[in-house]
C-alpha cells in the first residue's frame, strides 16, 4: 500500500513538472527590438549631419535605448545649427535631445545625446533619424 501511495505522489509529481514545463515553452516572450543600423538624413544637411551613419542595437519591445552620436560642422568657417532630430521610421520616437538648437562653431564637434523610443512588437531593420 504504501509502495502504491509512493508510486501514485511520483506519477503526480512528474505530470505537474511536466504541465510546468509546457506552459513554460508555451509562455510568450517579449517581441526583439533589432536596429541594424542608423542613419541620419537631412533635407538642409544641417551641420553635414546627412549621411552620417551609426551601429545599431538591440532593446525589447517598446523598449528604448540611449543614443549619443557625433556631429562635426565640415565648415572651419561658419557655424552651424541643428534644431530638431526626429524618427523617419514608423513607430519610433525621438525623446530629446534637451539641448537643441544646438549650434556648432566651425571645424567642432558635438554629441547628440537622446532617447530612441521603440514600438511595441518586432522589427529588425535600420532606423532613419531626420536632424534639421
Amino acid at each position: 500500500m504504501r509502495r502504491a501511495a509512493l508510486i501514485t505522489g511520483f506519477a503526480v509529481l512528474v505530470a505537474a513538472v511536466a504541465v510546468l514545463g509546457i506552459v513554460v515553452l508555451v509562455r510568450p516572450t517579449t517581441p526583439a527590438i533589432d536596429v541594424t543600423a542608423i542613419y541620419i538624413v537631412s533635407t538642409d544637411d544641417a551641420c553635414g549631419a546627412s549621411g552620417v551613419n551609426w551601429t545599431g542595437y538591440t532593446t525589447g519591445s517598446g523598449g528604448s535605448s540611449g543614443l549619443s552620436i557625433p556631429i562635426t560642422n565640415p565648415s572651419y568657417v561658419n557655424p552651424c545649427t541643428i534644431s530638431t532630430v526626429r524618427s523617419m521610421t514608423p513607430g519610433f520616437s525621438v525623446a530629446g535631445p534637451t539641448d537643441l538648437p544646438a549650434t556648432i562653431p566651425g571645424g567642432s564637434s558635438i554629441r547628440l545625446v537622446f532617447v530612441v523610443l521603440s514600438p511595441n512588437g518586432t522589427y529588425h531593420g535600420n532606423l532613419t533619424l531626420d536632424a534639421e
